[in-house]
């Protein structure tokens, strides 16, 4: 067999040579080279692959094609006119050149009587493909001249042509041994991991057909390693990022933290901490992230206590509330819309009664009944945009000099004004108010953007919240 990435002479075309063709008779990864009688290559030279097309070789074009489903061919109409020798640049196994072409016959050239020659047939058997467990023997025949050389069968007699084909042998089955698989994906890129693989004593019994045996079988012959490390090399730093911590609120919207640290995990599996400067190029993961569950409120009815009597003296009236309410854990009441506890029974109870105080002087007259009083009006509480003021308004028994209880209702004063009606100019857009988290909308409903971090970091969803109040 020709030796591996070695060029290897086929034929020498001469001078004058038409109706070349040069082919391979199979696919195979050796190449087919060009030279000529001096050495000078024209087609893959110095172990260099050339590719596919025409080539100008010995004084004619020769097409050089190679498909990647067919063999290697060359071809030229001719006539060549200088010698040109033909190679196989062999790499792997040679499945054999075929080549034709013709040259012109000298007029001067007389007949020769053939050598009588001697052709017979000759049958090859190969070795058995197996020692055991079934093994195929291939016999092929083959057409001897003078029982030395092979030529072409057409040259034997084909009457006379011994049986080929192919016989099992060996049938016997094999004697049990391990078989080892093929290892399995490493459970840890890094740091240090497992890979295994099956390890099964079997006995093959036929070609196609191998059967599992007890392990007793095979204890006389070392058994294949089923484990082993892979990936021993440390992992590089990042982001090792802790358990979450229990909501901030038992219900409601809430917040919860957890540790996240630059970390590089050893062989052992244990972590190291390192500093954040080597994740510096990863993504951290949040540290901070809101949540959330919905509170449930035990809805009831509420009443108030008595409000004081309407008079100072004689008959009046005393009034209380029913109002919607929950209680919480600090036993503070907190009052909802009636519609909340619509699904519960409204105590039957009396909200308006009769309050009898001591009887009046007769001698009272309007002037020395209660009367409203007022104090000032407080500072608006905006500068522009529509704000609030404020007053005290009391109910004030003069002849005594202390409050009293005997003011009509309808002519008391009001309390509280709007003031500066005037809208506000309107701010110049700062781009460096953003927010920063997603969370930055529920910081205005749990009203603190007081706070220096969430007034800063929340800037852009506090600040529309200050305008639409204002508005």
């Amino acid at each position: 067999m020709p030796e591996d990435n070695k060029y290897h002479p086929i034929v020498t075309i001469p001078a004058g040579a038409r109706s070349v063709r040069v082919e391979e008779l199979n696919i195979s990864s050796s190449y087919l080279a060009v030279r000529d009688l001096d050495g000078k290559y024209y087609l893959t030279g110095d172990w260099t692959v050339d590719w596919p097309g025409e080539v100008e070789i010995g004084g004619t074009t020769f097409v050089y094609s190679r498909p990647y489903n067919e063999p290697e061919m060359l071809t030229a109409k001719g006539p060549t006119k200088k010698a040109v020798v033909i190679e196989l640049l062999v790499q792997g196994e040679n499945k054999g050149v075929a080549f034709t072409y013709t040259v012109p016959k000298p007029a001067n050239e007389t007949e020769k009587k053939p050598v009588p020659s001697y052709y017979t047939w000759s049958a090859v058997t190969s070795q058995c493909s197996a020692s055991c467990g079934g093994g195929t023997l291939v016999t092929t025949a083959q057409c001897l001249w003078d029982l030395s050389r092979q030529v072409d069968d057409s040259f034997c007699d084909q009457t006379t042509k011994p049986s080929t084909g192919t016989h099992q042998c060996n049938m016997d089955p094999c004697p049990p041994r391990w078989i080892a698989g093929e290892w399995g994906v490493c459970n840890k890129s890094c740091g240090g991991g497992k890979q295994t693989r099956p390890v099964n004593c079997t006995r093959k019994t036929s070609t196609q057909d191998q059967e599992p045996v007890d392990p007793d079988g095979c204890r006389d012959q070392p058994k294949p390693y089923a484990e082993r490390n892979c990936n021993m090399q440390e992992c590089p730093p990042q982001w090792v990022a802790g358990d979450w911590s229990q909501c901030s609120k038992k219900c409601g919207h809430g917040f919860q933290t957890r540790e996240v640290e630059c970390k590089s995990m050893r062989q052992d599996g244990s972590y190291v901490i390192m500093p954040d400067s080597l994740c510096k190029y990863q993504m951290k993961p949040k540290i901070r992230q809101h949540c959330s569950k919905k509170c449930t409120r035990k809805m009831m009815w509420f009443i108030s206590a008595w409000s004081q009597c309407s008079v100072s003296c004689g008959e009046g009236v005393r009034k209380r509330l029913l109002k919607c309410a929950t209680k919480d854990s600090n036993g503070w009441y907190r009052q909802f819309p009636e519609r909340r506890c619509s699904h519960l029974k409204r105590p039957p109870v009396q909200l308006e009664e009769k309050c009898v105080k001591p009887k009046c002087p007769k001698n009272r007259t309007m002037e020395t009944m209660p009367k409203w009083y007022t104090g000032k009006w407080s500072t608006c509480s905006k500068e522009c945009g529509g704000g609030l003021q404020q007053r005290l308004v009391h109910c004030i028994d003069a002849s005594r000099g202390s409050r009293a209880n005997g003011c009509p209702d309808k002519s008391k004063p009001p309390t509280s004004r709007q003031c500066n009606l005037d809208p506000c100019p309107e701010e110049e857009d700062d781009s460096s108010c953003q927010d920063a988290f997603r969370w930055c909308h529920l910081v205005p409903q749990h009203n603190v953007c007081d706070h220096s971090f969430y007034g800063q970091k929340c800037c852009k969803s506090c600040r529309k919240h200050t305008q639409e109040q204002a508005s």
